[in-house]
Parts: structure tokens; C-alpha cells; sequence
């Protein structure tokens, strides 16, 4: 649940940037400069939310910091949609509160022994990209058969990904220090 927003971000909101963006009258827009600043900042969140979990000895905490930057990061998203120049600055920091990724997926392989370690990771991180297939035809659904516009189907489904990825993040044991030499039974 943890890693489906970040595919609900670049699945959805940076990949329909432009016509979120025309929808609200701004022409402009160029998909491919949000799709370059949404990467940069999730280089950017990687390598600094990896550096910050082992300065904080946390793995829980910083992904629930970085997941909330991405939260406040979609809000202004959708808060200031009259501006080509706020959809870029947003691109870039979803994108930095993306960059929990490279912890996430460190916290998962941490939480089974070295006999299923690659296999659960491998899996986990192919779950959460294969969600994004789930997540259109929910974007759809909500926007065509409910009558809501661009933004707001985008919003609800933003809502339903947030919500059991906090949960999540939340009730994860960190794994931050834990003996790793074990194998599962």
C-alpha cells in the first residue's frame, strides 16, 4: 500500500499534467518538463531519504515524513492549478516526496530472511507499479460514471492511494538496526 501512491503521482497526476492543466485554462504546459522535474525530484528524495534514515537510525520515520511531503506536495498541486509555473514547482517536490522509494523497498527486504529477501522486494516493487493499471480505470470510472471533472476524479483517487499508505507506513515495524542474518521457516 505504501508504494502505490508514488505510481499514483507519475501513473496519473505528472503523465496528466496537461490536460489537468487545460482544464483549467492553462495551455502551456509541457508534460515532458514535469516528467523531468517529478525524476529529479525523486533522484533528489532518494538519495537524501536514505542519507536521513541512517542519520535519524529510522526507517519509519523518514518514509512517513517523505509521504508527507508528497501529500502537501499534491495539495499544492491541485491548490494552485491557475499557474503553469506552481504545476512545475509541484512536479519536482511530489517527485521529492517520492524519493521514499529507495527506504521502502530497503524496509521491505529487511522484514524477511535472506532466503525470500530479492523474491519479496522484487515482488512488492512490481505490485505497486502493477497498481497503476488498477488506478486509471478507477480515474475513469470516477470521472465518466460519476460526472466529476479531471481534477476532482484525480483527487479521489488520491484519497483512496494516501489514506492506507499512512496507515500502513504507520503500523510498519521499522527495521532500522535489526539483525538481518535470519532465514524464514
Amino acid at each position: 500500500m505504501m508504494g502505490v501512491p508514488i505510481w499514483y503521482s507519475v501513473g496519473l497526476l505528472i503523465t496528466l499534467s496537461t490536460e489537468l492543466a487545460a482544464e483549467h485554462s492553462i495551455n502551456n504546459l509541457q508534460a515532458g518538463l514535469c516528467f523531468i522535474l517529478f525524476q529529479c525530484g525523486v533522484t533528489a528524495g532518494d538519495l537524501s531519504s536514505g542519507v536521513l534514515s541512517q542519520l535519524v537510525k529510522s526507517r519509519k520515520k523518514v518514509l512517513l515524513s517523505f509521504m508527507s511531503i508528497a501529500i502537501l506536495a499534491t495539495a499544492y498541486h491541485f491548490m494552485l492549478l491557475r499557474f503553469s509555473m506552481s504545476i512545475y514547482i509541484s512536479s519536482l517536490l511530489i517527485g521529492l516526496g517520492c524519493g521514499y522509494l529507495s527506504v521502502f523497498v530497503t524496509a521491505t527486504s529487511e522484514h524477511f530472511g535472506t532466503n525470500l529477501r530479492v523474491t519479496v522486494t522484487a515482488t512488492v516493487t512490481n505490485f505497486m507499479r502493477g497498481a497503476v493499471t488498477l488506478l486509471i480505470p478507477l480515474r475513469i470510472l470516477i470521472q465518466d460514471e460519476v460526472g466529476t471533472s479531471l481534477t476532482i476524479s484525480l483527487m479521489v483517487v488520491g484519497i483512496i492511494v494516501w489514506i492506507p499508505a499512512l496507515w500502513a507506513g504507520m503500523w510498519l515495524p521499522d527495521t532500522y538496526g535489526k539483525d538481518l542474518n535470519f532465514v524464514e521457516e
